[in-house]
């Protein structure tokens, strides 16, 4: 609703309606409208960080696991674009102590990609480049999904996550390896 309507024009009244509650019920589950937009930021990025966690406990080397976590990250934005968009376009109207919980969890997310990132390139399985422009360039390419991507054309979620990986798979390569990945 707040991508469909705007931010400022959805009523918690409209909310309340969406789901089949009173406003009542809706306001003994949250303050307001910013409360709602810090609990759907703190659970995404929670989501996040423990499929990530999760894919860094597992089997596999960093350059494996990395693409593993840019897959789950890129198939929660094109499984719903809009609802990504939501979390991505209001960080302004976050409560500033919830705003901090998760620019922490932002914080932290981005680092583990980074430490995936310095050791695959230590390792001389992927470019000598920066890991922080890597992992800003790597989260840049999913997250921008949610402006492009319309779950609605003929391509499905599964499919655009498995050509974006694809992508992201050839370009990331060790230097002076010239021949692309199929």
């Amino acid at each position: 609703m707040f991508l469909e309507n705007g931010y400022y024009r959805t009523r918690m009244q409209d909310i309340a309606e969406s789901f089949g509650v009173t406003h009542a019920a809706l306001y003994y589950h949250f303050q307001n409208k910013q409360d709602i937009l810090a609990q759907l930021n703190l659970r995404s990025m929670s989501y996040l960080s423990d499929s990530a966690a999760g894919i860094v406990a597992g089997e596999g080397g960093a350059v494996e696991k990395l693409l593993a976590v840019l897959r789950v990250h890129a198939g929660y934005v094109a499984n719903d674009p809009a609802f990504v968009a939501t979390l991505l376009e209001h960080d302004l109207e976050i409560p500033p102590d919830d705003f901090v919980e998760i620019q922490k969890l932002r914080r932290d997310y981005t680092v583990l990609i980074e430490s995936l990132y310095r050791q695959g390139r230590d390792e001389g399985l992927l470019p000598d480049v920066d890991p922080t422009v890597a992992a800003s360039v790597l989260l840049g390419a999913c997250n921008w999904i949610y402006r492009w991507y319309e779950p609605t054309k003929a391509v499905a979620p599964d499919e655009l996550v498995g050509q974006i990986m694809k992508l992201i798979g050839g370009m990331v390569r060790p230097a002076g390896d010239e021949q692309p990945r199929p």
